[in-house]
């Protein structure tokens, strides 16, 4: 018989003579409350405290499984390792999950079809943007001037938005249409009237002071790996917050941004179009695939290993601790090796 008495995990006495009696034995190797404690403290508070007793003692009887498994290849839990930690650093060792390894192609693509959302579909908008331009490059302007710019230019603004508004009132009701959240700029109920009168109004009121062009909006998770490279490009942080809420015809009052003043006329939220996976995205995904794939491993093994054990549960000392229906529900494989199935 392989000794673990290095596994016996000590606990607070109670009032029972045994302080940490033994619910069965697992092959050669008794199963004690401590153990099954252990897994217990472990696991999410979610789940019901039948099933959650059950799962303790399945993973607990692995855990001694596992460790004969180290003893066997000459190995030992370190000076005052419980037996899941011996156990769970064993596995570990074995299938390592490497970030690097040579993942299912078909799960790190359901992986990304799962976050596709996410990943590759970031909101975008299509707007009608009457600029006006304190600075080509606010970085090269003195901060006061830029300041001063945007008070002298303010009351045109507030003008030309206040035109717009007026004249939209004249223009027929877009009604449902305008609840849209996926078209594009040529299929958008904007198009025509609203759009027409949008630029007239800008060339009428303000001239050439007013830049118009159309600019489409991408937002993405700014500072997450994957992110912010090429293929997304970040509109006016101001302006993406007003376009988030706004609906399809509407005009903004003057926005400020970083050049000056904008007004936007919401033209299209436009179909997302997936592309060519962004490098680091799919490199985070195989590494969580490789993971994913280890624990899976992980826990083969050790299932295996308790199919292939002897089973002698303890029935008092079992309902005694958890009740009757979590002994009924404990596996019963003892019948495979001659052993007396317990009662049901």
């Amino acid at each position: 018989m392989i000794p673990i008495a290095a596994t016996r995990a000590a606990t607070t006495p109670a009032a029972e003579a045994d302080p940490d009696p033994v619910l069965g034995k697992i092959d050669q190797f008794e199963l004690h409350l401590s153990h099954v404690r252990d897994r217990l403290s472990r696991l999410p508070p979610t789940l019901s405290t039948e099933d959650a007793a059950l799962q303790a003692i399945v993973l607990a009887a692995e855990d001694l499984l596992a460790v004969r498994e180290m003893l066997v290849l000459k190995e030992s839990p370190k000076p005052d390792e419980r037996p899941w930690q011996a156990a769970e650093r064993f596995a570990a060792n074995v299938w390592r999950g490497e970030p690097t390894c040579a993942a299912d192609p078909g799960e790190v693509k359901l992986l990304y079809l799962q976050q596709l959302s996410r990943y590759k579909h970031p909101r975008k908008f299509a707007i009608w943007d009457a600029q006006m331009q304190c600075c080509p490059d606010p970085t090269q302007c003195p901060p006061s001037d830029l300041a001063a710019c945007r008070q002298a230019t303010l009351p045109t603004m507030e003008k030309l938005s206040a035109a717009l508004k007026t004249r939209w009132s004249a223009l027929p009701a877009l009604g449902a249409a305008a609840d849209v959240t996926d078209v594009t700029v040529d299929a958008s109920p904007v198009k025509g009237a609203r759009t027409d009168a949008f630029e007239a109004a800008v060339a009428e009121l303000s001239g050439r002071e007013v830049r118009l062009q159309l600019r489409r909006y991408d937002f993405y998770h700014q500072g997450e790996e994957g992110f912010g490279s090429g293929n997304f490009r970040p509109g006016e942080p101001r302006v993406s917050a007003w376009a988030e809420t706004a609906r399809l015809g509407d005009v903004s009052a003057p926005i400020e941004t970083v050049w000056g003043y904008s007004i936007a006329l919401l033209a299209a939220r436009e179909p997302t179009r997936s592309g060519k996976a962004d490098p680091a995205i799919m490199a985070r995904l195989n590494a969580t695939a490789c993971q994913q794939m280890a624990e899976r491993q992980r826990q083969e093994w050790r299932d295996g290993l308790l199919r292939a054990a002897v089973l002698r549960w303890d029935r008092e000392q079992i309902e005694k601790s958890f009740g009757s229906p979590v002994y009924k529900r404990l596996p019963r494989n003892a019948s495979r090796f001659g052993q007396p199935v317990p009662p049901k």
